[in-house]
């Protein structure tokens, strides 16, 4: 680690925050395509019915936060861990902060927080989300680099074997 490494640079912050904007497109778009998505699900297989019940609440809370936050937060976390040189801890937690805040403010101004539970289920797993999968991003895409490893690729040579033909 050389000595630039511990400096934040202005295009290190505008890459954060634009990392910060993908996270939150991402998180609005998907977890409103991955709730259809659920409800769709449940209609065609007919159990519908299940929705009823407190220990579904539990399980699409669970499933949203795998399928969008984490999703989101993670796609965020490349693009910056990609474009940053500076503290990537930082400017990860920047990236994730950005994102949450974003879709926290949006969620307010849908009304989306209306009952009291919506705190635990939509915000406790996004803040999350967006964190966790934000650090995972960033730090998948450096790994190779931090550790001195180099960059696996994978190469596939072919032999030409000569065919002999009788006349």
């Amino acid at each position: 680690m050389g000595p630039n490494s511990y400096r934040i640079s202005k295009i290190d912050i505008m890459h954060s925050l634009l990392g910060g904007g993908i996270c939150f497109v991402s998180t609005f778009f998907i977890s409103a395509i991955s709730g259809t998505i659920l409800r769709e699900l449940l209609i065609n297989l007919g159990i519908l019915g299940v929705i009823a019940f407190d220990s579904f609440r539990i399980a699409r809370t669970i499933i949203i936060f795998g399928a969008a936050y984490l999703t989101c937060g993670f796609l965020g976390g490349i693009y910056t861990g990609y474009n940053v040189e500076g503290r990537l801890g930082v400017l990860l937690f920047i990236t994730a902060s950005v994102g949450f805040v974003s879709f926290a403010i949006l969620v307010w101004a849908l009304a989306y927080l209306s009952s009291p539970d919506a705190y635990i289920e939509i915000l406790l797993p996004a803040a999350a989300g967006n964190l966790i999968g934000a650090y995972l991003g960033g730090y998948t895409i450096i790994w190779p680099y931090r550790h001195g490893e180099e960059p696996s690729h994978l190469e596939i040579e072919l032999e030409e074997e000569e065919t002999q033909r009788e006349d």
